[in-house]
C-alpha cells in the first residue's frame, strides 16, 4: 500500500512538473529607462539601455510591443520594459527563469511626437503654422506683435569684385563700382545680411538678384536667380550667400555700366509694415576681359 502512495505522489510530481514546464514562455524585453520621461524618450529615440531574455511563467505570451514597468530582478528595481519577443516556450538560453507572469498586469502606452519642422515644440500634425515658430497657447503659430519688415543690413553685407578699390563693405561702397568681366569675372556676396526691423515675426522668404539700368526694379530687368530665407524673428537677422558670374549674363549683353538689385520678398509673401525698402541696388561695370 505504502509503494503505492509513493508511486501515486511521484506521478503527481512529474504531472506537475510538466505542466508547470509549459507555462513558461520565452521572452526577450528591452530596458527603457526608470522614470516615464526616460522611457518615453529612449522609446521615441529608438533607444534600448539594455537588453534581456527570460522565461516567462504565463499562459500566454505578452504582446510583442507592450511595455511594462516591473522588476525583472537582476536588483534593478522597477523599470519600463518593452516585449520585443514572444514565444510559446521556454528556452535553455534565458537569463532568468523565475518571472512570474503576474506582474505584467498593466501596459503604459507612449506616444512619440511627430516631426518639428520649425523647433518650437509643437508637432507640425499640431500646428497651425509649421514653417513659423509660434508657442502652443496660439497652435504653433506666432503671436501677433505687429508686422515684419525686413531690410538690407548694408553694415554687415560683404560683396567683393574685380574692383580692387573697393570696399567689401557696402555701407563703404561709396562712389565705388564693382567690375564683372564677361569673360572669367565675378561678383561675389560672400555675406547678404538681412534684418527684421519690424515688431513681428517673418515667415520664410525669396530674395532676388536683378540686373538693371537703373536703381528701381521693373518688369524688364533681368532676373539671375532667387534665395531662400528662412523666417526671422522681429529684431533678428538672417544671412545668406551667392555669386553671379560674367557667363550668368545674356551673351549679348552690351557692356557698360549697370546696376544688381537685392530685391528681399521678392515673391511678396510676407505683409511687412514698410513694402518700399526691399530694393538695393549695387553699381557695376561690366566689361568683357579682365
Amino acid at each position: 500500500m505504502k509503494k503505492n502512495v509513493y508511486l501515486f505522489i511521484f506521478i503527481f510530481f512529474l504531472i506537475s512538473k510538466g505542466v508547470a514546464q509549459t507555462n513558461y514562455k520565452y521572452h526577450e524585453f528591452a530596458e527603457l529607462g526608470g522614470t516615464f520621461q526616460q522611457a518615453k524618450n529612449n522609446y521615441c529615440d529608438n533607444i534600448r539601455v539594455q537588453s534581456y531574455k527570460i522565461n516567462v511563467n504565463i499562459d500566454s505570451p505578452l504582446p510583442i510591443g507592450n511595455i511594462y514597468q516591473v522588476d525583472l530582478g537582476f536588483g534593478k528595481g522597477l523599470k519600463y520594459y518593452k516585449v520585443t519577443k514572444a514565444f510559446d516556450f521556454p528556452t535553455n538560453d534565458s537569463d532568468e527563469d523565475a518571472v512570474n507572469g503576474n506582474i505584467f498586469s498593466l501596459s503604459f502606452t507612449i506616444t512619440c511626437p511627430g516631426p518639428d519642422s520649425d523647433g518650437d515644440g509643437v508637432p507640425d500634425n499640431q500646428d497651425e503654422c509649421p514653417n513659423q515658430p509660434g508657442p502652443p497657447s496660439n497652435n504653433g503659430c506666432p503671436e501677433d506683435q505687429g508686422e515684419p519688415d525686413l531690410v538690407l543690413d548694408k553694415n554687415g553685407t560683404i560683396i567683393t569684385s574685380e574692383c580692387s578699390g573697393c570696399s567689401p563693405f557696402l555701407n563703404n561702397l561709396g562712389s565705388g563700382r564693382h567690375i564683372l568681366s564677361r569673360n572669367g569675372g565675378s561678383i561675389n556676396f560672400q555675406l547678404i545680411v538681412i534684418t527684421n526691423a519690424g515688431d513681428g515675426n517673418s515667415g520664410s522668404s525669396k530674395t532676388g538678384i536683378y540686373l538693371s539700368d537703373d536703381t528701381e526694379l521693373s518688369s524688364d530687368d533681368f532676373k539671375f536667380k532667387s534665395l531662400s530665407v528662412s523666417s526671422i524673428s522681429a529684431g533678428n537677422s538672417k544671412d545668406t550667400s551667392t555669386n553671379i558670374l560674367g557667363a550668368d549674363f545674356d551673351y549679348n549683353q552690351a557692356f557698360g555700366n549697370y546696376y544688381l538689385l537685392i530685391v528681399l520678398d521678392d515673391e511678396k509673401s510676407i505683409s511687412e509694415s514698410n513694402e518700399n525698402n526691399n530694393t538695393t541696388a549695387i553699381p557695376i561695370r561690366y566689361r568683357e576681359n579682365f
